[in-house]
């Protein structure tokens, strides 16, 4: 995955893209905002978003890219539609999921096939 800072991102640059964050439920109904990323920003992507005064990082776990038809030629991506999750999240899910795995294989119920 590639890191993507959004500072100095000019409109020739890149691609206007609306960032979508990921709520405690699981929902994508917060939108960040409104940012100039690379065309070629994708899922397992980091970017780095000020938000207030802070850096915060976050991961883009979906793109949807939005098209128009240009002169009767070809197709040209006009925008994108990131959902994001941020990292310190992800970190902790990945963690809580390991936990998990550790724990249901310690628990296990012996097979009634061997006995």
């Amino acid at each position: 995955s590639s890191k993507h800072r959004l500072a100095g991102l000019g409109k020739s640059d890149g691609i206007s893209s609306s960032i979508t964050v990921q709520q405690n439920d699981g929902s994508f109904h917060k939108i960040l905002g409104s940012y100039q990323l690379d065309k070629t920003t994708n899922c397992g992507d980091l970017i780095e978003i000020t938000v207030g005064n802070e850096c915060r990082e976050f991961e883009v776990m979906k793109a949807r890219c939005q098209y128009k038809y240009a002169g009767g030629r070809k197709f040209v991506m006009v925008r994108k539609i990131l959902e994001v999750k941020e990292r310190t999240r992800k970190i902790v899910e990945e963690h809580l999921a390991k936990s998990l795995a550790l724990s249901a294989s310690d628990d296990s119920v012996p097979d009634v096939e061997k006995l």
